[in-house]
């Protein structure tokens, strides 16, 4: 390929450059970052420049944000956690994307939404060593109360997963990690289901307030 369709700037941002590994301030990314970016972009190798928002430092990336220099942000957004959209209930003990997507929506940004299988928790079933501790094994243990939602078209929990994404009409595109054929098929798939029906919206919509304990 002589270009992509969109760059973004996929480092973990933070208060201070280097608070986490790999992180970057609001200072690097609207300085030198952006030039580069801008730069890339003049040169024909991207059409749009874009920002990552997962579990960010969120007030670096309000004012990244608003600065009104990116097109596009990466939203983790998820049936284990909807932050990126509305707070979280204090019951809860998901980490907080800052509903980054209404204030995108606001700004005219388009939304790209990832992370929509939970690295996998949302799946037919985890194919990688759960380590204790991370957040995966906080995920697959929240995933077991979604049975529920296999009913009708949905026959497994990674169609739910695509299904619920597809939902949002705030989010312009969804980006689901693949692995092979049959898992890209059934994610296409997914367009003919038909939404998650309201009385199991209802069912989630409390399991979430509750941080999924039963």
């Amino acid at each position: 390929m002589d270009s992509v369709d969109v760059l973004h700037v996929h480092n973990r941002f933070t208060l201070q450059r280097g608070d986490t590994p790999d992180s970057l301030s609001a200072d690097d990314v609207l300085g030198p970052v952006l030039e580069a970016y801008k730069g890339v972009q003049r040169a024909g190798k991207t059409r749009y420049i874009g920002l990552s928002a997962q579990d960010p430092h969120v007030p670096s990336l309000v004012r990244m944000m608003e600065s009104g220099q990116f097109d596009t942000v990466l939203a983790y957004y998820n049936l284990l956690n909807w932050t990126a959209q509305e707070a979280p209930s204090p019951d809860m003990a998901v980490f907080d994307n800052g509903q980054n997507i209404p204030l995108a929506k606001s700004l005219g940004m388009g939304v790209i939404g990832i992370r929509s299988h939970a690295a996998g928790a949302l799946s037919r079933e985890v194919d990688r060593r759960v380590q204790p501790g991370t957040l995966l094994e906080e995920d697959a243990t929240r995933a077991k109360a979604l049975g529920f939602l296999l009913d009708g078209p949905i026959t497994n929990l990674s169609q739910a997963a695509m299904v619920f994404c597809l939902m949002n009409r705030d989010i312009d595109t969804t980006v689901p990690g693949v692995k092979n054929v049959a898992e890209i098929e059934e994610n296409a798939g997914c367009m003919d289901i038909p939404p998650i029906p309201p009385h199991h919206m209802d069912r989630l919509r409390d399991l979430y307030s509750r941080d999924f304990r039963e």
